[in-house]
């Protein structure tokens, strides 16, 4: 996936710095394809990934560590190994990690060329 920042906010500078991802399946991948996006996310420990959108319709399965995560203007909610997240077409999303990293696999099932959208406001 790309991301771009509508803002070069220091939560970006700190989340680039703690954030690392890898796509397995998908378009130029080690797995080609061009029906889906897959891979691993890891977020270091005491990291915010700020509110973000993309068109690409996303899941996640949480396999290590655990975070609070926050789906449009609904409450946070923990997660951790053994959950799974969706989110539609667009669905503003944001994720903090406390005492854990978080790793993830993640899947896009459209849009596969979505680049990752920061949303402030």
């Amino acid at each position: 996936t790309s991301s771009k920042s509508n803002d070069d906010g220091l939560d970006i500078a700190i989340l680039l710095r703690n954030f690392a991802v890898t796509t397995i399946i998908g378009p130029g991948a080690m797995l080609p394809s061009d029906k889906v996006n897959a891979g691993f996310s890891l977020q270091a420990r005491d990291t915010y990934y700020p509110p973000h959108a993309h068109y690409a319709e996303e899941s996640y399965f949480i396999i290590g560590g655990n975070a609070d995560w926050r789906v449009g203007s609904k409450p946070w909610f923990a997660v951790e190994p053994g959950d799974s997240i969706y989110h539609e077409t667009e669905a503003r999303h944001a994720m903090q990690t406390n005492q854990q990293s978080l790793l993830t696999i993640w899947l896009w099932t459209s849009h596969l060329d979505s680049e990752v959208m920061i949303v402030r406001g």
